[in-house]
């Protein structure tokens, strides 16, 4: 399914293709429009990617990924503590991409290819991406309330139904 999802050229230094709208936040796009859809950007984490990948390939694009990313880097010592952002590595962006792999594993979803930035259409009623994770998570509360619901492979029915639900 990944490889039919719409790939969007990236956008060159200082402007955009015509079709394709970006809106940058913190040197990474949050949100793409494409030939007048808004597509938002789908979390580096393996549960954002397996609803992603539950919405269908007509519900997502992706970019290659161009962006400047940065991490957050905590230090403590004798002088306290500090916080301080840096430039994210090919080591960094290797261990996100393998953690997202192994995620997408366990629930028996393959792996998206690498170096792309996706970006999911969301349903109507969600104009922003946390709306629309906050429905997810809701959803799947209601219908696991003790929590039991932990691994990939056992999320993915009730994900597969809340997701099919919040794009009816």
């Amino acid at each position: 399914m990944w490889d039919t999802c719409r790939q969007i050229a990236a956008p060159p230094r200082g402007g955009t293709p015509d079709h394709v709208t970006d809106h940058v936040t913190d040197h990474v796009t949050d949100h793409v429009t494409v030939d007048g859809g808004t597509f938002h950007l789908v979390p580096d984490t393996g549960y954002t990617m397996l609803i992603a990948w539950l919405a269908g390939a007509d519900n997502l694009v992706r970019i290659p990924d161009h962006g400047q990313h940065t991490v957050r880097v905590i230090t403590t010592d004798s002088t306290g503590t500090r916080t301080d952002t840096e430039p994210r590595t090919q080591h960094d962006q290797d261990i996100i991409d393998d953690g997202i792999d192994d995620y997408l594993a366990q629930a028996g979803v393959p792996a998206p290819p690498r170096g792309y930035r996706w970006y999911q259409r969301l349903p109507a009623a969600h104009h922003t991406r946390d709306s629309f994770d906050t429905a997810i998570n809701t959803a799947l509360a209601e219908r696991d309330p003790r929590g039991h619901l932990t691994e990939p492979h056992e999320l993915v029915p009730a994900l597969a139904d809340i997701t099919t639900a919040q794009y009816a």
